[in-house]
């Protein structure tokens, strides 16, 4: 879908209210497009149904084709690959793909991906029946649709159903979950140690994939503090107990199947506010945002940039607010301030204007690795910035290239196209800014002529 289209959508409807946006952006795993896949949430603010892990967790816990380092590697890359990694909707399976039971049989692995599933970053989506370990007849998207009241049971007390309600709770209470950053400790064919981390929120969480065989793990490190910790799921999925000292979990085994939740949750709420999380993070003035985080209790503004904001409600763990009219068009740090004590900031792009589209086209002759981009006097392209520039034009008719961007109405802007190779490096093209001026109609295209490089 037309990237610009969906960024026009997506303001209509915070412009009325504001929701959780996500779409589905359909990758394999190596793809291509990646980088256009990652691009895609930058340039619309719309989130992606999470293809990559999904691909990850299919080939790691489903069909075992690749080691449990390769699913660690996925979590460390689009950590820093994605702008907002703990807003991606992630999944084992859904109505387009085939159900992971029937992929992986064995309960003891399919319950410790599901348990990966609900403590890794993002937003976890259960598709009916995973919590029945429903298996259909066969490997197909519409077998997987199964009609649950006449071809399976419904029961409240599998471990399944069990695991998702625990940690669901988990989620809920420990901000590390929602919030925090990934470390992944240890890793291996078999076994990941991976911890969470939300300001002094801690969980860390070992699982081992291979059913039947245990795993001896060394002492690894960890922020959570010296002091003993049970197994936050009582052993369900035959996880220990652990005991800290000076940030080191003690050498341990893991039975097969095995997973450990050891969590940490501060006593004390923070006197500095912190920010987990901002709904939506892309919009105009007048629109209501979302800032779910920690410590928002008492006097506290919003900012947006230099600019106050008005606050529409608070709670110790949530504020709801109102883009500031006068703020400055493009990406502003979002921050809480209570007394003389400033958050951390989360980034919200603030439109320049009423979007509608211009198609960009350019004839341009590159070498291997090279791709084009267009910069220029809007936010939209950077603000002449290259590393804010549009994602890479496409180029099915080579050496053509065109890019449909969402761009402020009735605007003239000015723009150059510029390469860049796989190590970064950008080449300019030479002479004057070009100049081009998008419809004044809402509903308006700009199709611009096919421009040639300028050597």
């Amino acid at each position: 879908m037309d990237p610009s289209f969906v960024k026009g959508i997506k303001d209509v409807v915070d412009s009325r209210k504001t929701v959780t946006h996500f779409g589905e952006f359909f990758i394999g795993r190596p793809d291509p497009k990646y980088d256009e896949y990652v691009y895609f949430p930058k340039q619309t603010g719309v989130n992606n149904l999470d293809f990559e892990f999904y691909r990850a967790a299919s080939t790691t816990f489903g069909s075992f084709s690749t080691p449990m380092s390769n699913f660690a590697n996925m979590l460390v890359y689009t950590q820093e690959d994605y702008d907002h990694p703990n807003q991606t909707v992630t999944f084992l399976d859904n109505h387009d793909v085939t159900r992971f039971g029937y992929t992986q049989r064995s309960q003891k692995v399919y319950n410790a991906a599901l348990a990966v599933l609900l403590t890794s970053r993002g937003i976890p989506t259960i598709y009916y029946g995973t919590e029945q370990y429903v298996i259909p007849s066969d490997a197909s998207d519409v077998a997987g649709r199964v009609y649950m009241p006449t071809e399976c049971g419904f029961s409240t007390t599998t471990t399944a159903y069990q695991l998702i309600a625990t940690l669901s709770t988990l989620r809920r209470s420990n901000d590390a979950i929602a919030y925090g950053t990934t470390t992944v400790r240890y890793s291996d064919d078999n076994v990941m140690v991976f911890e969470r981390q939300f300001y002094d929120d801690v969980v860390v969480v070992a699982v081992n994939r291979q059913p039947d065989s245990a795993s001896v793990i060394p002492a690894i490190q960890t922020n959570l503090p010296t002091g003993q910790y049970s197994d936050y799921l009582d052993g369900s999925l035959f996880g220990t107990a652990t005991t800290v000292q000076n940030n080191l979990i003690p050498s341990f085994t893991i039975s097969g199947g095995g997973v450990c939740v050891w969590q940490y949750q501060a006593s004390e709420a923070p006197s500095t506010p912190q920010i987990g999380d901002v709904i939506s993070t892309t919009g105009r003035p007048g629109n209501t945002v979302h800032i779910y985080g920690d410590g928002f209790s008492g006097n506290i503004s919003v900012y947006f940039g230099t600019t106050a904001a008005t606050v529409q409600s608070t709670t110790a763990n949530k504020i709801v607010a109102t883009v500031p009219e006068g703020v400055n068009a493009g990406l502003q740090p979002i921050t809480v301030r209570k007394g003389t004590a400033t958050s951390n900031a989360i980034y919200y792009n603030v439109l320049s204007g009423d979007q509608n589209q211009i198609v960009f086209h350019v004839s341009a002759e590159t070498q291997l690795g090279e791709n084009i981009y267009i910069v220029g006097n809007i936010p939209e392209l950077g603000n002449w910035n290259p590393d804010n520039c549009t994602e890479s034009m496409l180029n099915p008719n080579y050496p053509e290239w065109f890019l449909p961007v969402s761009v402020p109405s009735g605007t003239t802007i000015e723009f150059k196209f510029i390469k860049k190779d796989a190590l970064g490096n950008i080449t300019w093209e030479s002479g004057s800014n070009r100049t081009v001026t998008s419809s004044s109609n809402p509903c308006g295209v700009v199709d611009t002529e096919v421009y040639t490089w300028r050597n």
